[in-house]
């Protein structure tokens, strides 16, 4: 049996079908994988994406410039709606039709770079921060249907964080991405998303914001 490397998650739950256990697990988990998945890029990252093969660093650079340019729109017009200023996120939340185009642009774009054979951490990633994204979509997807407007601002405030740890991981794969592809020959691949300084996101120069502490919401 073939091995197509990892794999997106293909078909997430509903928000409005799913109950808060279910919601916290799910976020719990995916942003401990995260966390995982971007100390093995930062740390133990050394080993080259494809094994420092030029051709299998040119078709990740690939992957990853079309997933970037599927996300960058995604996590700029979240910026209005999950601010990263240290303002709360608006009560009154956007309408359902641009959650669900997030969701479905973080789904693409994880698919899309999972669509090759074989893994490494760089890919996986990107990937895991992509699919991030479609987390952080249903989650606030689900505030909108919350009443209530303490609780409601609390999971968008979870939706926020989870947006945040999508951009930090993104931009640690995507630095190493970037150092693979010069050592390979290729030259530099910028494929980082928007981030605001206060992240803590890498940029494509290496260096990195002050990543603030977070406010204590509840």
């Amino acid at each position: 049996m073939e091995d197509s490397g990892p794999q997106p998650p293909e078909d997430l739950p509903e928000p409005s079908r799913t109950t808060p256990l279910t919601w916290w697990l799910t976020i719990g988990a995916m942003a401990v994988v995260m966390a995982l998945i971007a100390a093995l890029v930062l740390s133990g990252g050394r080993e080259e994406p494809g094994g420092a093969d030029a051709d299998a660093v040119a078709a990740l650079a690939e992957d990853a410039t079309a997933a970037g340019e599927t996300l960058s729109p995604v996590v700029e017009e979240m910026e209005e709606w999950l601010p990263t200023d240290g303002s709360h996120p608006p009560l009154d939340v956007v309408d359902a039709a641009t959650v669900h185009g997030w969701r479905t642009a973080a789904h693409e774009a994880a698919t899309g770079l999972a669509v090759r054979e074989g893994a490494d951490p760089v890919r996986t990633g990107l990937i895991s921060s992509a699919s991030l994204l479609v987390v952080a979509a249903d989650t606030y997807s689900k505030a909108a249907l919350v009443e209530d407007e303490d609780l409601r601002m609390d999971l968008l405030h979870v939706a926020m964080d989870v947006r945040n740890e999508a951009v930090v991981g993104w931009s640690a794969a995507a630095s190493h991405l970037d150092e693979a592809a010069v050592a390979a020959g290729l030259g530099h691949v910028h494929v980082h998303l928007p981030a605001s300084p206060d992240l803590g996101a890498l940029e494509p120069d290496g260096t990195a914001g002050t990543r603030v502490g977070q406010e204590n919401h509840h």
